[in-house]
């Protein structure tokens, strides 16, 4: 059974490759998942990973800041693991995460950035939740990232698309059996900036649901000030976040760090 949605072309991922080195985005959203990651990787001195829906490989490449790292990628797309094989990267397996190919708990750590919103009904996000949950060792840790709907308006559902309230996304986790230590949005000042060019263009439900999760485009060198001072930005909420140990409110982003009970 195939479970990936549609939209995921060649194109898909070749921008998204370049995406990956260059935009402040996505620049932005890796120092916030190191606000919340640098503890717990200097916890202890190994830790194999599983990048669940790992793409074109780029947040592998990342984890590798982390000493004593093994990372395994998964992806149902053969093109995203070519481009993960242009960055070096050899431990690939192309599958589902919905029907993840490893025995129970045989991972410490669980990546899965910006794949559940494509999940498709059946079998849905809470049984891919759980197949995460059944790979990681007891006291585990998941670090999801996901799309929230703040300030869009009803839930967006072409292409099995979905978008998530903070307290959907922790009920979901909730049914799955994860204990959730952190649940912040995040991409919260850029959000509301895009929300009043969205009312301003007066752009319709079914212009926003195309392209889904990935609107970004690469500017033009000479407007890559825009994507430091957009890193800059987001930099400033993970400092939030890590120092003050406190959740932000909005934005267009969800992230959770959740952990496996001990005894589950």
């Amino acid at each position: 059974m195939s479970y990936g949605p549609q939209i995921l072309t060649p194109s898909y991922y070749s921008r998204l490759f370049e995406l990956e080195q260059v935009h402040g985005w996505c620049t932005g959203m890796r120092t916030l998942a190191a606000a919340l990651l640098d503890p717990i990787f200097r916890s202890r001195t190994h830790w194999r990973v599983l990048d669940a829906g790992c793409g074109t490989g780029g947040m592998a490449d990342w984890l590798r800041r982390y000493p004593g790292t093994d990372v395994v990628g998964i992806d149902l797309s053969e093109d995203a693991l070519g481009f993960c094989q242009r960055r070096g990267q050899r431990a690939l397996v192309l599958g589902s995460v919905c029907e993840l190919p490893f025995v129970d708990q045989s991972f410490d750590f669980v990546l899965s950035t910006d794949v559940l919103q494509h999940v498709v009904d059946p079998p849905g996000d809470v049984a891919t939740l759980r197949e995460a949950l059944r790979v990681l060792r007891p006291g585990g840790y998941l670090y999801l990232r996901t799309n929230s709907r703040f300030g869009l308006g009803p839930q967006v559902r072409e292409a099995n698309y979905r978008r998530y309230t903070r307290p959907e996304l922790l009920d979901r986790f909730a049914q799955a059996g994860f204990a959730v230590e952190r649940a912040t949005y995040a991409n919260s000042l850029p959000s509301l900036l895009a929300i009043a060019q969205s009312r301003l263009r007066r752009r319709t439900a079914s212009a926003q649901a195309m392209d889904l999760g990935l609107r970004l485009k690469p500017r033009p060198r000479g407007l890559r000030w825009i994507d430091h001072g957009l890193a800059s930005v987001l930099a400033a909420e993970a400092w939030y976040v890590q120092s003050r140990q406190r959740d932000l409110p909005f934005g267009h982003s969800l992230v959770v760090l959740a952990r496996r009970p001990d005894n589950g």
